[in-house]
């Protein structure tokens, strides 16, 4: 009997314990998620001021624009690590575009160890570019039609429950 009753404890603990997909999804807080997307923001729009300078267009930072709007976009529908998986694509994107216009990668554009903390199992970045295909297939892959107009990427502008935004 008290063979059974440790079991059924550790089995109760383990079960508490033992993170999932699911309970990650959980774990991430949307402040948290929104905080690492105005992050990317940053990056981006230094990114967009290096293209529209350099005009070296190589296609990375209208993909990571459109990473970004996809993880607004989840964020909104509550799927933060979701929206933080393509939020670090669509950094990391940013920062290409940054190098292959001359631009100085800033420290604050790298992912910090607290943010890679949230990550949970990073998906393949082919795996997010799929996802971006199929979630929002009319999206500009252009650098050159991205660095004429808004990158409408603004994530306070989003935040459910403020006044205004029911």
């Amino acid at each position: 009997m008290k063979y059974l009753k440790f079991l059924l404890f550790f089995l109760l603990v383990a079960s508490v314990v033992a993170p999932d997909t699911a309970s990650a999804q959980r774990a991430v807080s949307r402040i948290a998620a929104r905080k690492f997307l105005r992050r990317t923001n940053v990056a981006i729009l230094y990114a967009r001021q290096q293209v529209k300078e350099n005009r070296n267009f190589t296609g990375d930072l209208a993909k990571g624009i459109a990473h970004q709007k996809l993880a607004r976009r989840l964020l909104m529908q509550n799927k933060p690590l979701r929206a933080i998986h393509h939020s670090r694509r669509a950094r990391l994107l940013a920062i290409r575009a940054i190098r292959a216009n001359k631009g100085t990668v800033r420290p604050e554009f790298e992912v910090n160890g607290e943010e890679e903390g949230m990550m949970g199992n990073m998906p393949s970045d082919e795996d997010l570019d799929k996802a971006l295909k199929r979630d929002m297939p009319g999206e500009s892959l252009s650098d050159e039609e991205v660095i004429k107009r808004d990158p409408d990427i603004n994530v306070e502008d989003d935040a459910p429950g403020r006044p205004g935004k029911e």
